[in-house]
């Protein structure tokens, strides 16, 4: 919008990897298993971009309510869980014929293992055992509302914790982005003429950034 600053990164990245190397990947790939593009490749960099999507409405909902604050942040995590598997299946292929013997799957194999820890705890073990069993009335009311307490402090350092994931994330994914296309760039014909095409505005994806993940980003002004 007017006025506003234009930021880029993992709010685009996952539509950059299905525009860019989906597009560029029929003309410059080579044939997999008879195919002259990879249908676990385009599956997985389709898959990116709905799950990307669908990362950025989950985070409007994160909150740090004790009983539904797990809930969301166990939603936001799954996506960023399922968003690593696709990468993992997209990596190989953007390494070009290398790729037939490059683990697929495996992050760390690789070589871009990821930078953060996902097995973020939301909430307490006991707490909705103890929660379901007290009902509308807890005989317990005291034992029922400490428990609350208690899981709620784990669910706010679980928002922290996801706060301070997605800003190391932010910076990976983009670092991930540059390297793959300048690995599509190496073995394509027009080389750093491809580069510079992909940096054209034209090729620019502008979305809006969500406060969870606006901050995170760079600005370009």
């Amino acid at each position: 919008m007017a006025g506003d600053d234009v930021r880029f990164g993992a709010t685009t990245w996952f539509h950059d990897v299905l525009v860019r190397f989906g597009y560029d990947l029929f003309e410059h790939e080579h044939p997999w298993d008879g195919e002259w593009i990879d249908d676990a490749f385009e599956s997985a960099a389709i898959d990116l971009r709905s799950t990307g999507a669908k990362l950025l409405r989950a985070l409007e909902w994160v909150d740090d309510d004790p009983l539904q604050g797990p809930l969301t942040i166990d939603l936001v995590l799954a996506y960023l869980r399922r968003i690593l598997d696709d990468l993992a299946i997209v990596i190989p292929n953007c390494y070009g014929v290398e790729g037939r013997s490059m683990p697929r799957g495996d992050l760390a194999a690789l070589g871009f293992p990821c930078p953060v820890d996902l097995d973020i705890p939301t909430h307490s073990p006991t707490l909705y055992m103890v929660v379901d069993a007290a009902g509308p009335k807890p005989s317990l009311p005291k034992a029922t509302a400490r428990t609350l307490d208690e899981s709620g402090t784990v669910t706010i350092a679980a928002v922290v914790a996801l706060d301070a994931a997605l800003a190391q994330l932010c910076t990976w994914l983009d670092d991930v982005l540059a390297t793959l296309q300048r690995e599509i760039a190496k073995r394509a014909d027009d080389g750093d003429d491809l580069l510079a095409r992909w940096a054209d505005p034209d090729w620019s994806v502008v979305c809006r950034a969500i406060p969870a993940i606006a901050k995170h980003l760079p600005v370009i002004g």
